[in-house]
């Protein structure tokens, strides 16, 4: 199914799309296909050591937040999966 994932521009990289439409089943697989899309330098800046998405990034699907541990959550033809850098400070 046809979905739509937003990357923050920090994330993408000065050159890359801010939206990108993929064809997956789950969150787990659009995220594997944006990184695809988007070669080494995005899986630096994306994922941790052990492969999954850094601590630092937030994840939504349809605004909703969906963090690592449900990677797994099933999609829905035009689902929109949101990826939003953290912002901390005090």
């Amino acid at each position: 199914m046809k979905v739509k994932v937003k990357v923050a521009s920090i994330i993408a990289g000065s050159k890359g799309r801010k939206e990108i439409d993929v064809s997956a089943s789950t969150v787990k697989e659009a995220l594997e296909k944006v990184a695809e899309k988007y070669g080494e330098s995005f899986k630096k800046r994306f994922y941790d050591s052990e492969g999954n998405p850094t601590a630092l990034l937030n994840l939504y699907v349809n605004g909703k937040s969906v963090r690592k541990d449900r990677l797994e959550t099933r999609l829905k033809e035009g689902d929109v999966i949101g990826i939003l850098v953290a912002i901390g400070g005090g």
